[in-house]
């Protein structure tokens, strides 16, 4: 709606939907240390690359780059849209067409090895 709204004015309203992005955010906001919550970052770093479709995990990196492109004249006709960063994850999980793929979230926080 606000795209269509302030369109007229050439100012364009698009979001970032990003998708497992391997940072200490997810432990932190669980309450653990410092500590922990870059232990949790790094091993779901290491789930994540075996897990979803694109081998690699996500990094704070691909959405500040997906927000440079959209902040930048390279994006001057993109308004109204969801700009998806999620290695194709929302298309489905690796384990989807193999099987012996682990799940996303599985062991996410078990201890590493």
């Amino acid at each position: 709606m606000a795209a269509l709204q302030l369109g007229r004015d050439k100012i364009r309203v698009n979001a970032i939907c990003p998708g497992l992005i391997a940072t200490p955010i997810v432990g932190a906001s669980l309450g653990f240390s410092r500590e922990r919550a870059d232990q949790v970052a790094a091993r779901q770093a290491e789930v994540t690359v075996n897990s979803q479709p694109y081998p690699k995990a996500g990094a704070s990196e691909d959405i500040a780059k997906a927000a440079l492109y959209l902040a930048s004249d390279d994006s001057i006709f993109v308004s109204g849209t969801h700009l998806v960063v999620d290695g194709a994850l929302s298309a489905g999980t690796r384990h989807w067409w193999d099987k012996a793929a682990p799940q996303p979230m599985a062991g996410l926080f078990s201890e590493a090895g």
